[in-house]
């Protein structure tokens, strides 16, 4: 029992490693067209410039 239980454990741990891999990959997949949509251009470590700022100061 004991060892069955453990490879089952095991087993448990992987599928959630597993899971969160394809979640985080789902999700970097999706984040240019969200960015997109909400009007963001650029990311700048963790700063967000949106288009309207960038716009006005080129004298639009």
């Amino acid at each position: 029992f004991n060892r069955r239980f453990a490879e089952g454990i095991g087993k448990l741990a992987e599928n959630t490693l597993g899971d969160r891999r394809k979640k985080i990959e789902r999700l970097t997949e999706r984040m240019p067209k969200a960015t997109g949509l909400a009007g963001v251009n650029h990311p700048y470590r963790g700063i967000w410039v949106l288009w309207a700022t960038e716009s006005s100061r080129a004298g639009g």
